[in-house]
């Protein structure tokens, strides 16, 4: 994307008064700026869109994207640590970012990419993400894709993260369906 493209979709966020708007790194001041009393929050996204920083590279972007404005920070979680079962390193990564992230008071989200991992998979980050104090979750960067036998998205990832949400495991969750505070469901 260019400058002048990612300026055409932050006026397109203040237009419709979104939520948040989700920025590469490099476009954090830019977007800070344009939507500047708009009640727009600055999403940046790190480890994004695979997730194969290391952890140190993580924290360090999380650490500048909410220096430079950051209300919320994505984060596409390790998928080939969750695979592999590194349960330690998974957790010690979400932990450390969300760290980093809440002590400046911005957000953490943390992104699946459910398409690639099992159910079990899929509870284990809820778990972790619950018991690290993560914000919200996520099903996917729209990356991830991988096509189901039918040709359509594998959506029964979202319905696992919900019904975890449902037992009172999350502050907030975030689907492809949109996002939602808990206090929503109370």
């Amino acid at each position: 994307m260019t400058d002048a493209e990612i300026a055409t979709g932050l006026s397109i966020a203040a237009k419709y008064e979104v939520a948040t708007a989700c920025v590469k790194p490099y476009s954090i001041e830019q977007a800070t700026s344009a939507l500047k009393g708009t009640g727009v929050y600055v999403c940046p996204v790190i480890g994004f869109p695979a997730g194969n920083s290391t952890t140190e590279v993580k924290v360090f972007e999380a650490s500048k994207a909410v220096k430079a404005g950051g209300k919320e920070v994505d984060m596409v979680i390790n998928v080939g640590k969750v695979l592999g079962g590194d349960w330690e390193y998974v957790q010690k990564e979400i932990q450390a970012v969300n760290d980093i992230v809440v002590s400046r008071g911005s957000i953490l989200k943390v992104i699946f990419e459910n398409d690639y991992l099992s159910n079990a998979e899929i509870v284990r980050l809820c778990q972790i993400c619950s018991d690290v104090g993560v914000g919200f979750v996520k099903t996917s960067t729209g990356y991830g894709f991988v096509k189901q036998d039918n040709g359509m998205y594998n959506y029964q990832g979202a319905n696992i993260i919900a019904s975890q949400f449902d037992a009172g495991k999350f502050e907030g969750r975030s689907t492809d369906q949109g996002s939602w505070w808990s206090e929503d469901f109370r």
